[in-house]
């Protein structure tokens, strides 16, 4: 299933006011990550997903003009936590999309990234961008 997502409102105070909850990253329990990365191999974003317990928790760096970096946990039942920590991050961040990306799953929560991604950096829409994965 492919959803189109597109980022709706992007409140630029929200963004350069926050600031990552040092709680949120783990020192043990780290699951995945990756790296969006442009043609030339430079970092735009990083992904970073830990769990402890039944809470995940997800760290999320953006680079560029406008980079910044946020985090949220997710704890509960019946949805796809990884993604609900995604959508908090950057909902508290100042993002918002045309559809729910909390508990949507990986490919909606990329798609979120990704955006986010070409938003802070004045890409276009076809700009090319690869995620690859990271070991910590």
């Amino acid at each position: 299933m492919s959803i189109t997502l597109e980022l709706t409102q992007h409140d630029i105070t929200k963004t350069q006011a926050i600031s990552m909850t040092s709680s949120h990253r783990r020192k043990n329990g780290f699951t995945k990550g990756f790296q969006v990365l442009d043609n030339n191999f430079k970092a735009l974003a990083i992904y970073k997903e830990y769990w402890a317990g039944h809470t995940c928790y997800v760290v999320l760096w953006f680079y560029g003009k406008n980079g910044f970096s946020c985090s949220a946990s997710a704890k509960g039942g019946g949805y796809d936590k990884p993604s609900g920590a995604v959508s908090s991050a950057l909902y508290n961040a100042g993002f918002k999309f045309n559809t729910s990306v909390g508990g949507a799953g990986a490919e909606v929560s990329n798609q979120a990234i990704l955006q986010v991604v070409r938003k802070i950096n004045n890409f276009r829409s076809n700009k090319k961008l690869h995620i690859v994965s990271v070991h910590e």
